[in-house]
């Protein structure tokens, strides 16, 4: 089909076209509606407030300096979740959880302690319309020190001390976190002086509903990584702790529905929640830790906007009426890549199709080099025991390489995986005491 950019007006379809090159005339409902788009780092985005007019004049959308600045290329990575948007940028923004969720020990460099307490910015652009949460801590191990000391360990400290010291002109980094409300973030560590960076995780989390998210990543850096890499690493990452995220859902959105049910009878319409601010948030954590000091910001905008999100009220309460939040999914399904990801990216489908491919040629190779022992006239360099071993040993491996990739795209995160990850947690994050 073919549509008119500036008015979405549908002028073709071809089944509707006659021989002698004629159309019978387009009903209006196969019209569609025209917005303004643009392209920015490699991301669409559509402006559905208004014309091209009012377009121009809003604020641009957020990106990553350093693509501009520095050419850096961005490894990007698109996944379906079933677990609510608002919880989603807040698990983002707690590096105290990813020590032992996901036994990822750089997140210690961005968590904060009393030694090493955050400094946090606010800062108010498009005249004040807008809100970014800036955070930042030196680049340096908190909890690990901690543990450290508790396992008496003396000699691994020592050394990494001895690292330490051994490069005493080098630089001292800031860990820092970025906020631009209500989806967009990043992570990176920066030099102080210069603001400069060699690598940044950043993330768009798109609302696609209640209790569903688009989450979109990227790392960037001035090396390109191939996109299956970063889908492989990303993937592995994401299953350690979103499960855990949908079993705070229910709980967290029960609460949520029950409030807005309550608020409902003080005011004429949901139209005048808008305006209304929420306690949800604030009456159910319990936000303590040095590092969380942007989690409770962060929890109280939520509290104080969410009743602004297009539809969220009626959507809220209509699942919450059929006692959607009142169990959580099973873990195959919340973890299920295939629905998530490989059916809505075709380079991830292609990937699959390369992937069988080549284990089905590889199959073939290794038949063929068995076949060659059965023929007379075959090079005896291709028929001796060493060159088919060395043939099926290769096929082996090749095969089985590929299948282990295609088995990515796959529901993979079980109960067993999770268990395996936290036996990892005494070992090497933080001992158990007895």
């Amino acid at each position: 089909w073919s549509f008119d950019e500036k008015s979405g007006k549908c002028t073709e379809i071809p089944q509707l076209v006659q021989a002698d090159g004629s159309s019978t005339q387009i009903p209006s409902r196969a019209c569609g509606k025209a917005v303004p788009a643009q392209i920015q780092q490699e991301m669409v985005w559509i402006f559905p407030g208004g014309g091209l007019e009012k377009a121009l004049q809003a604020p641009p959308p957020p990106s990553v300096q350093e693509v501009e600045t520095d050419g850096f290329k961005l490894g990007q990575f698109v996944r379906d979740f079933p677990v609510d948007w608002p919880i989603v940028v807040s698990n983002i923004l707690d590096p105290d959880h990813g020590l032992f969720a996901h036994q990822a020990k750089s997140f210690d460099m961005y968590s904060a302690s009393s030694t090493y307490p955050l400094e946090i910015q606010n800062h108010y652009p498009e005249d004040g319309k807008g809100w970014i949460l800036e955070s930042k801590v030196p680049a340096q191990d908190k909890l690990l020190d901690v543990d450290a000391k508790l396992r008496e360990a003396q000699e691994e400290p020592k050394k990494k001390k001895e690292k330490k010291d051994g490069k005493k002109d080098q630089k001292e980094l800031w860990a820092s976190s970025y906020f631009h409300a209500p989806f967009h973030l990043q992570l990176k560590r920066v030099d102080p002086e210069t603001g400069s960076t060699n690598f940044v995780s950043t993330f768009y989390i798109c609302p696609v509903g209640v209790g569903r998210t688009r989450f979109m990543a990227a790392q960037g850096s001035k090396t390109s990584v191939p996109r299956w890499m970063t889908k492989l690493f990303t993937d592995n990452f994401l299953d350690q702790d979103t499960y855990l995220l949908a079993t705070q859902q229910k709980n967290i959105l029960t609460a949520e529905a029950k409030e807005v049910e309550e608020l409902l009878k003080t005011v004429s319409s949901p139209e005048d929640l808008k305006s209304v601010s929420m306690t949800t948030r604030n009456k159910m954590f319990c936000l303590t830790s040095p590092t969380e000091k942007v989690g409770a910001r962060l929890e109280k905008f939520w509290d104080e906007t969410l009743l602004r999100t297009p539809n969220r009220i009626e959507r809220l309460l209509q699942l919450n009426a059929v006692g959607a939040f009142a169990t959580t999914l099973p873990r195959e399904v919340v973890l299920d890549r295939k629905s998530q990801q490989l059916d809505i990216s075709k380079e991830s489908q292609d990937v699959v199709k390369n992937c069988k491919k080549v284990s089905k040629y590889s199959k073939m190779v290794a038949v063929a080099s068995i076949g060659l022992k059965f023929i007379n006239k075959a090079p005896k360099a291709l028929t001796s025991p060493t060159a088919t071993i060395a043939s099926l040993g290769l096929c082996f491996l090749v095969s089985s390489l590929a299948q282990k990739i295609e088995r990515e795209y796959y529901f993979k995160y079980s109960d067993d995986y999770r268990r395996k990850d936290l036996a990892k947690i005494p070992e090497k994050i933080w001992i158990d005491k007895e």
